[in-house]
């Protein structure tokens, strides 16, 4: 929803993606109804209307933002998310257990996300059937969404034994899933942010971008890029993310940890009280009613 109430208070949004202002990204299938995405980009406006800041959850969206919506810079704000401590390496052994627990494959290749056209499904699985692997199986770990039934009957007709739709799967899973994989494919037309990508260099699971949308921004360099429209550049860039040497993959590892909560609730705050700072200079009152009080 892009929607926010117009409260007597200090009001703040937070954009975690605005696919449906760069539609010339998305690839040639439709990624939801056209009523929804003027639906969409008419709450944009009033985001930027009547909110006293935005935050953005990558410089990427922060700019896509402003590109094609009328607001001043000033109040659209950067604040990464953060990666719980949870998503590190897990011991094979016990990664195996939960594996076999649940009947996930091991030793897959991974995608962990909404199954949509947006995030590139028949591409992922095209670049992974070009990448012969042989008898490696490609796990897909999330819920079908919009167009769903045509992706299904897409994996079901292209996947040749080898794909595994195994649904949602919660944090008691993922840094199993992760940590068993032998490399992550996440080349979605495009990402606001792109979690996956940070859990999967946590627990030491290299990882395939796009090379368009937040992906690359969020990756920081330490993931292999493709281009999501062509099945021979993700097959190469996954087969360069298998070759990855464990230094490499330390230094993913690294990086991703400085994705932290702690700083995401820290720059956040601030956002918050500068937001109150505006809505108090618009009222000219020197309290006026603001749920910022509570965050004292």
């Amino acid at each position: 929803d892009s929607r926010v109430p117009r409260w007597r208070a200090a009001r703040v949004a937070t954009l975690h993606d605005v696919m449906h202002l760069v539609p010339d990204l998305l690839g040639k299938e439709p990624i939801s109804t056209t009523g929804f995405r003027d639906r969409m980009i008419e709450g944009y406006r009033a985001i930027a209307r009547d909110c006293h800041r935005i935050i953005a959850v990558s410089e990427t969206t922060r700019h896509d933002f402003l590109s094609h919506i009328d607001c001043p810079e000033e109040k659209v704000v950067k604040v990464y998310h953060g990666v719980d401590p949870i998503f590190s390496p897990m011991p094979p052994e016990m990664s195996s257990a939960i594996l076999r627990q649940k009947g996930i494959p091991e030793r897959a290749i991974l995608y962990v996300g909404d199954l949509s056209h947006r995030k590139n499904i028949p591409g992922i699985i095209r670049g992974f059937m070009a990448a012969d692997l042989g008898d490696v199986p490609l796990v897909l770990a999330g819920d079908l969404t919009f167009g769903g039934e045509e992706l299904q009957s897409f994996i079901e007709e292209e996947g040749k034994g080898l794909i595994h739709h195994v649904g949602w799967v919660g944090d008691d899973v993922l840094p199993a899933l992760y940590s068993s994989s032998r490399a992550l494919l996440y080349c979605s037309f495009y990402e606001g942010f792109g979690m996956p990508i940070l859990e999967a260099m946590g627990c030491g699971c290299p990882v395939v971008i796009a090379g368009q949308g937040a992906a690359p921004e969020i990756a920081g360099g330490f993931a292999e890029t493709c281009q999501p429209d062509d099945p021979l550049s993700i097959a190469q860039a996954l087969l360069r993310a298998l070759s990855q040497q464990d230094s490499n993959r330390a230094a993913a590892r690294e990086y991703a940890t400085s994705f932290n909560w702690q700083r995401c609730a820290r720059e956040t705050l601030e956002v918050y009280r500068a937001a109150r700072e505006v809505a108090i200079g618009e009222s000219g009152e020197a309290n006026p009613a603001t749920s910022m009080e509570k965050v004292r």
